[in-house]
């Protein structure tokens, strides 16, 4: 984050947006992120299973948030880091927010696809097959 506010020092998109566009729309992502978090918490919590990646799920929810994202919680966190690239008023920044979908696929998704599938191994490939990956 500390990267994306220099970068928004160094290559400003312009005060116009990064004085009156810029604070709306990253207040509005932020908003959006807590929303999408708190929904993903509490359906996770209402099915008895652990919102920790490292830990393994006793249910495979598939409903709520989930119906629409597999990763909820980690598209909130891109958002939010999208919220900050927005807010410094850098495009430059948008190289982070890639970097970070890159990291979250390799080090976390797959990882925990894999589980899911060796878990819930039919209720997984029906869900990974209707319901996309991030949005």
């Amino acid at each position: 984050m500390v990267s994306v506010w220099i970068q928004g020092r160094i290559f400003p998109m312009g005060m116009a947006v990064r004085d009156w566009i810029s604070p709306v729309a990253g207040w509005v992502l932020c908003a959006c992120a807590a929303g999408v978090t708190l929904a993903a918490v509490v359906q996770m919590r209402r099915f008895r299973t652990t919102v920790h990646p490292h830990d393994n799920a006793s249910f495979l929810v598939t409903t709520g948030v989930f119906k629409f994202s597999r990763n909820p919680i980690y598209l909130s966190d891109v958002l939010v880091l999208l919220a900050m690239v927005v807010w410094a008023g850098t495009s430059a920044s948008m190289i982070i927010v890639v970097a970070f979908v890159c990291v979250l696929q390799h080090r976390f998704i797959r990882i925990e696809e894999q589980r899911l599938k060796a878990l819930f191994p039919s209720e997984w490939t029906e869900y990974r097959n209707k319901t996309r990956r991030w949005i």
